[in-house]
């Protein structure tokens, strides 16, 4: 097992920054201010980007527990082997980034910088740490 955490640092959610119409929103936004519901901490839903101009709001933490590694196998024992004239056989499953728990609205707290040292930080919407499962079958005659 391999495990990945960070505490503590702020995460600028820039993709929520890029309005551009009003569709494909985050589910959070259903709760957006209407005059019905009069709400503190989601602004108006609006067309162009209006209300989504940089600031302090879009900072969330960036906080997160990862497991990122998991590999379970099985070895048959040797008394089996001897009867089926094998010298080893193993079963084998593994996974990659198979549980994330955080808090940050947007795809995953971890992400590339661009190549830019003045990115550190900024989420501008890049594809989330990919998920993987394998499965195994290890033996020698």
């Amino acid at each position: 097992m391999d495990f990945l955490g960070v505490h503590g640092n702020k995460v600028f959610n820039a993709k929520e920054t890029f309005r551009f119409a009003v569709y494909n929103w985050e589910k959070h936004v259903a709760d957006a201010w209407t005059p019905q519901n009069p709400s503190t901490t989601e602004p108006r839903v609006t067309n162009g980007g209006h209300n989504y101009r940089v600031s302090d709001r879009f900072l969330q933490d960036g906080s997160f527990f990862r497991i990122r590694s998991l590999v379970l196998g099985y070895s048959l024992p040797k008394s089996i082997l001897d009867k089926m004239k094998i010298q080893s056989l193993r079963f084998y499953v593994s996974g990659t980034n198979l549980w994330t728990r955080q808090s940050f609205r947007g795809y995953s707290p971890e992400f590339a910088n661009a190549g830019s040292p003045f990115r550190v930080g900024f989420d501008d919407g890049q594809y989330p740490i990919s998920k993987s499962w394998q499965f195994g079958l290890d033996f020698k005659f």
